[in-house]
């Protein structure tokens, strides 16, 4: 086959450094998203109301390849393979709140859980959020419309930082990629 040019390897360099930058600026998002999330762990709280409860459902589709039994004894042939597009509904709960702060009256929205399984949300709901039911409400002390009922996720925040460490890392590989040592032809 051809040998790449040294053209060619310079431009596939520059395209790894791009990369490597658009990449540090997705690590670098992360971290701010977990610095935000785990500030909301020191937001203050007070009891809140549940207002409303709605059930979203969203439609997942996925692709499997199925084999059949001859397919796995005999690999080197293909057919009985088929391929199955499978839909998926998830079904997430949205929880409507109020809370109070000082004289005013907030409200807000946040998700109360999620399953495949819309009974499973239904127990939720009438578990933790049925209409008049008390809640902790974690509010910004700077501007208390800004709330959730789940403060930097549960507490796994720490998960975004880790996931930006191994992204913050991709991209220093990428943006510090080096040209190759050039071989010179030994002399006989």
């Amino acid at each position: 086959m051809f040998k790449p040019s040294e053209g060619d390897l310079r431009e596939e360099r520059e395209a790894k450094r791009f990369t490597g930058y658009f990449v540090a600026l997705i690590a670098v998002a992360l971290v701010v998203l977990g610095i935000y999330l785990a500030l909301q762990m020191t937001w203050p709280k007070t009891m809140g109301t549940v207002t409303a409860t709605e059930i979203e459902s969203f439609q997942k589709e996925s692709t499997v390849k199925e084999s059949s039994y001859s397919d796995l004894h005999n690999a080197s042939e293909k057919k009985g393979r088929k391929t199955t597009h499978r839909k998926k509904i998830e079904y997430v709960l949205k929880v409507g709140y109020s809370f109070k702060v000082g004289d005013q009256t907030y409200e807000g929205r946040d998700n109360g859980g999620r399953s495949e399984k819309e009974e499973t949300v239904r127990a939720i709901i009438k578990d933790k959020f049925e209409d008049g039911t008390s809640i902790e409400v974690a509010y910004n002390p700077q501007n208390p419309k800004d709330s959730t009922i789940h403060p930097g996720w549960g507490g796994y925040f720490f998960v975004l930082w880790i996931l930006a460490a191994g992204v913050g890392f991709l991209s220093f590989k990428l943006i510090t990629i080096k040209e190759p040592e050039k071989i010179q032809p030994e002399d006989y």
